[in-house]
């Protein structure tokens, strides 16, 4: 299981662990496409953050009620999923790989392979914190007889780990609005 991928390692067929956006950021950044480097947060860090949580019995219980077509029902429904989503803890491997993928984001790649803890601390040290964007990216978003590009939601400009960390859960609980369901 791999919660965090780097655009670096990410090839054409992994669309069910990035799903259509992170597959193609993943293949323009391999081929030299001028892609700043960044790291996707996997479908199997999300299965493990609702498992861990009890979430998917509750959330199909919600939903196998559910009458799409009243329209409050499916209201209530939405709020209902994603106020359990962000009510939760997100476990501490996954938080603690986002964290520290992040906290690698401005360092170079040979760096990371190369130099000590000490020599990284120092690199860091003199870096600030990048900006970065934190967008869905779902495994059926464009394939041929669906679509749900622009039902998630997309968090731009987003600066450090808590904030990263909090975005990522709202992203997530975005996967329930009522337009989705």
């Amino acid at each position: 299981m791999q919660n965090i991928l780097w655009f670096k390692d990410i090839h054409k067929n992994y669309l069910d662990l990035v799903g259509g956006k992170g597959l193609n950021l993943g293949i323009m950044y391999n081929i030299n496409l001028p892609i700043p480097p960044g790291f996707m947060v996997t479908t199997d860090a999300f299965k493990s953050f609702l498992s861990a949580n009890g979430l998917p019995t509750k959330i199909y219980n919600i939903l196998d009620a559910l009458n799409v077509e009243d329209s409050l029902a499916l209201q209530n429904a939405s709020k209902e999923i994603q106020d359990l989503i962000l009510s939760v803890e997100m476990p501490n491997e996954i938080k603690s790989e986002i964290l520290e993928a992040y906290d690698n984001l401005n360092v170079d790649a040979d760096a990371l392979k190369l130099a000590s803890k000490a020599a990284l601390s120092i690199l860091k040290a003199g870096k600030e914190l990048p900006y970065v964007a934190v967008r869905s990216s779902a495994t059926a978003e464009d394939i041929e007889g669906f679509s749900f590009a622009g039902l998630q939601e997309t968090f731009l400009n987003i600066r450090g780990g808590s904030n990263i960390l909090k975005s990522i859960q709202k992203c997530w609980a975005s996967l329930y609005t009522a337009r989705a369901i």
